[in-house]
């Protein structure tokens, strides 16, 4: 958008068509020109002057921040600024941000051309968060520094800018089901972003069901998403009182092989006993499912609440559940206050995002002697890209951004033994090795002599010794044959594991469109359009 300077014609007041605020024409004369660029009819509207500043400087003419002192600033990025796109109802409009060092700690700051400087706690450790940031460094078709404009222009011509997860709510915001053919047209929007030869996970959002009626609809439109889609992996996201409504449906949609359960579970402060409760009760109707798997995702304010006899009754029901997802929150309004405090730069007072102080927490409550370094950066997950088409599973994109969360992945041995698996494996080599192999190991069929040296560069990272060079034997076994005794030790090896995932979630106060722009988890828009799933990919956080 342009801005123009009108004459003075009258002294009544009026109201800015951008933010709503009522001003006088002796605080601002300006219009901004929404219309096209090169318009033969210009079409302006009354701003009000914190309006027309920000537009003078809107998007990607904005300059970069400016280094502050001797602060060590590690990258450019952009951010929103909440009072400008919730208070005054901007919407999606970025705005100049860095990511900065301050002795151990690092910060996200801010650069509002309107609200001034606010910094925001990104992480506690700069040692820490260095070492996650080099994990996607000189990795083939960079996840890291692809920023959301790049992520955009490629999301149809490149599969690697594809998430692996793709939301879809089946329900309005009063609670009612969608009809089945509005369902089947978000569906084909869907799969036609995808290649024909990649499989994704469909998170279906089952929201707030008023009555078990409902969930007994839900069911029956589950059974339908399952009969008309081919390529995906289902989850049902439901609260865990929901959930146990859905097991006792009959015939219920639990029973397919492709469809599995998820909950969110909110966990407050003081009230670790009544949800140890009420998960227990979830996990014995769960056991009604053969081999069922249950995707568990815990949630919480800060400060954190106590974890130990969450994740202890989790840790006794590994076999059910495998994936633990700690994922913290920020209200609304905490972040509305927060970001109210402009004009401060040296110290946290847009709260704090850090991933740190909850890693430390799981490895106090956890026990076992884990440690911040047992916690291995989301995008390895690309590891397992070739691991799963060679095993059957199809082909998917785990194309991450290291920052998006940190996985500590538990192997289970004989007694109360636990191995943190990134003791056993050089989770950064390995990265980088399957990386360069990853156009090879592409095919359905992988070439012998690719899965050769895919198998030779998998021991080369892992440490002699363990059950892990065992394993990784099998991938021999696989392609030469022998795959009965081989698919056993894989099975017997991943039925040993558990995964707690940390969540480093962004809000809308902490977005990092550098370094963030990579989500695994997607919500297709109304509108379908390539623009706004690119969009939706990278803010999937919130």
């Amino acid at each position: 958008m342009r801005a123009e300077r009108r004459s003075r014609c009258s002294g009544e007041s009026s109201h800015c068509r951008f933010c709503g605020r009522v001003f006088c024409h002796a605080c601002s004369s300006m219009r901004i020109d929404v219309s096209e660029k090169g318009s033969a009819h210009p079409e302006t509207y009354r701003a009000c002057m914190a309006c027309y500043q920000r537009d003078r400087t809107s998007g990607a003419e904005r300059p970069e921040v400016d280094v502050v002192g001797e602060n060590a600033i590690l990258y450019h990025t952009r951010t929103l600024c909440v009072p400008c796109s919730i208070t005054e109802r901007r919407g999606y409009d970025p705005v100049p941000a860095i990511v900065v060092q301050r002795g151990d700690t690092v910060y996200l700051e801010r650069n509002c051309p309107v609200h001034g400087l606010l910094s925001t706690e990104y992480c506690r450790s700069a040692t820490f968060f260095r070492e996650a940031i080099t994990f996607a460094a000189g990795v083939p078709g960079d996840p890291f520094d692809a920023d959301l404009d790049a992520l955009a222009s490629e999301i149809k011509s490149n599969r690697s800018s594809l998430p692996l997860v793709v939301e879809l709510p089946v329900t309005t915001g009063s609670g009612q089901l969608l009809s089945k053919s509005l369902v089947d047209m978000r569906l084909r929007k869907i799969e036609n972003l995808f290649p024909s030869e990649l499989s994704f996970i469909l998170d279906i959002k089952g929201g707030a069901l008023p009555s078990f009626s409902h969930v007994a609809q839900l069911n029956a439109l589950l059974l339908h998403i399952e009969q008309v889609t081919r390529r995906c992996l289902i989850i049902v996201d439901l609260a865990y009182d929901r959930l146990i409504d859905f097991a006792h449906i009959p015939n219920s949609a639990l029973l397919k092989g492709r469809i599995f359960p998820g909950v969110r579970y909110h966990l407050v402060r003081g009230e670790e006993e009544t949800a140890v409760a009420e998960l227990t009760q979830l996990i014995t109707t769960m056991r009604d499912f053969s081999r069922i798997q249950l995707i568990f995702t815990l949630s919480f304010d800060r400060p954190f609440p106590s974890l130990a006899s969450v994740l202890g009754l989790v840790r006794q029901h590994r076999d059910i559940i495998k994936f633990v997802v700690l994922s913290p929150e920020r209200s609304t309004r905490e972040l509305l206050a927060t970001a109210s405090k402009s004009h401060m730069t040296y110290d946290a007072a847009g709260g704090s995002v850090d991933p740190v102080e909850l890693i430390d927490l799981v490895c106090q409550d956890v026990g076992y002697g884990l440690t911040r370094s047992d916690f291995i950066p989301a995008s390895v997950l690309q590891c397992l890209e070739p691991l799963l088409s060679l095993m059957g599973y199809g082909q998917y994109s785990m194309r991450i951004s290291s920052l998006c969360g940190f996985i500590c992945p538990l192997q289970f041995g004989t007694g109360s033994s636990i191995t943190p698996v990134a003791r056993v494996i050089d989770s950064r080599r390995l990265l980088k090795t399957v990386s360069s192999l990853s156009d090879a190991l592409r095919p359905r069929t992988i070439p012998v002599l690719a899965l050769n040296r895919l198998r030779n560069e998998l021991l080369s990272c892992t440490l002699s010794g363990t059950i892990m060079q065992d394993i990784l034997t099998s991938l021999a076994s696989i392609d030469s044959g022998e795959s009965s005794s081989a698919n056993q030790r894989l099975a017997e090896f991943v039925s040993s594991l558990q995964f707690i995932i940390v969540d480093n979630k962004m809000d809308i106060a902490s977005m990092d469109l550098r370094r963030r722009a990579r989500c695994p988890v997607a919500t297709l828009c109304v509108t379908g359009s390539t623009q706004a799933f690119a969009a939706s990919s990278s803010e999937g956080c919130f």
